[in-house]
């Protein structure tokens, strides 16, 4: 069985944003008023909104009411990382690992996740463990990955528990444990993680393990994380 990552490359809203022109967008976007909302984040992104410059790089990167423009996108991004947008600042960071920009390095693009992560943006810290188990833009640091996934996931983060059950499959820092990787992936799949139910669909197919202690520990890592209330980016 093989495992891969499967970086988070967007969002696809912004109802974490706090400016009154972003949150008058995302109501807009939820009426079906794309273009409405279009001209409002770019009225208020042309005033200094961060937000809203923010919000507007979405758009481009999106290819929402406009033609996708990964460029323009990067550049709206960058000018609202450069003003302390979490939001800006990891998908910038993301952009610049999957080479969608050809506007940072690796390196850059760590910096950048640790800013954002430094704010309690929880992508970021996911993307901080990416990096630190792969070895791109800082030293590969199993250790260091696992603290990053487990900080995400105590922030409430259901795709942290999917990528410490891959550490487990894969043997990262630790032996291959599919037993123990398993209930990670119980835990992602039950709060609302795509990917970890994807797993659960086809990679534990043909493996001997055991259901029911899975579901056991499972319970255990949930009462550990004191898994409830709101779920955030």
């Amino acid at each position: 069985m093989k495992l891969a990552r499967i970086p988070l490359l967007m969002l696809a809203g912004f109802a974490l944003m706090g400016s009154d022109a972003t949150d008058q967008a995302s109501q807009l976007m939820n009426d079906g008023e794309e273009q409405a909302a279009f001209n409002l984040v770019e009225q208020a992104a042309g005033q200094g909104d961060a937000d809203a410059i923010d919000y507007l790089g979405w758009f481009y990167d999106s290819g929402r009411v406009v033609d996708q423009d990964l460029a323009m996108a990067a550049r709206q991004y960058r000018k609202a990382a450069d003003m302390g947008v979490p939001h800006a600042q990891w998908r910038l960071g993301t952009m610049m690992d999957q080479g969608e920009c050809g506007c940072g390095s690796a390196e850059e693009a760590m910096a950048l996740f640790e800013a954002a992560a430094a704010q309690g943006w929880t992508n970021a810290m996911l993307s901080m463990g990416v990096m630190h188990a792969g070895g791109r833009g800082t030293p590969q640091d199993f250790a260091a990955a696992r603290s990053s996934f487990e900080a995400a996931a105590r922030g409430g983060n259901a795709h942290a528990f999917n990528e410490i059950g891959v550490m487990y499959m894969l043997g990262e820092g630790t032996a291959p444990d599919p037993q123990e990787a398993l209930a990670w992936f119980v835990v992602a799949a039950t709060h609302g993680d795509e990917v970890a139910s994807g797993y659960l669909q086809t990679a534990f197919l043909e493996i001997d393990i055991d259901i029911k202690l899975a579901a056991l520990r499972a319970g255990e890592i949930t009462r550990e994380y004191g898994l409830s209330g709101e779920w955030l980016h």
